[in-house]
């Protein structure tokens, strides 16, 4: 369809309606759907919500330049990085983020411990990883997606600041490549919880038996990566947010079973 030939468009993102010189009349609630079968009031309740979206989404999912019932998920992610360093101070010569979806919480992060920041990780290939169907497409599509820039990791203590880990494919290729590039530290820090359950309500995320902190403690964790120290941002960070209507794949199921 032709943009130009649109009066109304209902969207998952309302950051393109700045690309298409748009006008946005504003979100939809949740829960709701659309139905051009009542034309006076095509807003239609589907389900029962609360006030809040997918912690992913305002972690990882969501395009950072969007916005949700008035608040910035740059912001949001920004101050998950503060937060972060906060909790979980390292001492080190510099912050590298994760591209592309750890930029704000690397910045937040590198604000909040006084640091400067480096974008000594740049990414060639744009995807996510981790929703590839099988483990050797996702290895493959890792390999090819980063390019690293060694004079500015060599002989440094750095901090990797990322959005999340899932699987952990990414990371672990990205924190063996820093360290085989002479950093002399490597720690990282990931701006959300552990994800410890799968998702049953519609985001692609793995198996249970996948995801690498399901069946790892922080420390072992940390050992598979090979880092000299690991650390997340608590889950009772996301539990008193009123944003966030969905945190169930940071709480294991004996936990709100018990």
């Amino acid at each position: 369809l032709e943009p130009s030939a649109l009066n109304y468009l209902t969207i998952p993102r309302g950051s393109w309606f700045k690309v298409q010189n748009g006008k946005f009349e504003g979100d939809y609630g949740l829960g709701l759907m659309h139905s051009d079968a009542y034309d006076s009031n095509p807003q239609l309740q589907a389900m029962p919500c609360g006030e809040g979206m997918c912690a992913l989404e305002w972690i990882y999912f969501a395009s950072e330049s969007g916005q949700y019932n008035g608040k910035s998920l740059r912001a949001w992610r920004e101050a998950s990085g503060q937060v972060l360093a906060r909790l979980s101070p390292a001492s080190a010569d510099l912050v590298i983020p994760i591209p592309a979806s750890g930029l704000p919480a690397g910045q937040g992060f590198a604000r909040a411990s006084n640091l400067p920041i480096q974008r000594a990780i740049e990414k060639k290939v744009h995807g996510r990883s981790f929703i590839q169907s099988n483990q050797a497409d996702r290895e493959g599509a890792v390999r090819s997606k980063f390019h690293f820039h060694r004079e500015t990791i060599k002989n440094k203590r750095v901090v990797l600041v990322d959005d999340s880990l899932v699987r952990g494919t990414t990371l672990h290729h990205i924190c063996q490549q820093v360290k085989g590039l002479g950093a002399k530290e490597v720690h990282v820090r990931i701006a959300s919880p552990q994800v410890v359950e799968a998702c049953t309500k519609g985001i692609a995320l793995p198996t249970r038996e996948e995801l690498v902190c399901s069946w790892r403690s922080v420390d072992e964790v940390q050992a598979f990566l090979g880092v000299d120290s690991l650390a997340f941002l608590p889950e009772a960070f996301l539990k008193d947010r009123a944003e966030v209507a969905c945190r169930s794949c940071f709480v294991r199921k004996s936990e709100t079973q018990g």
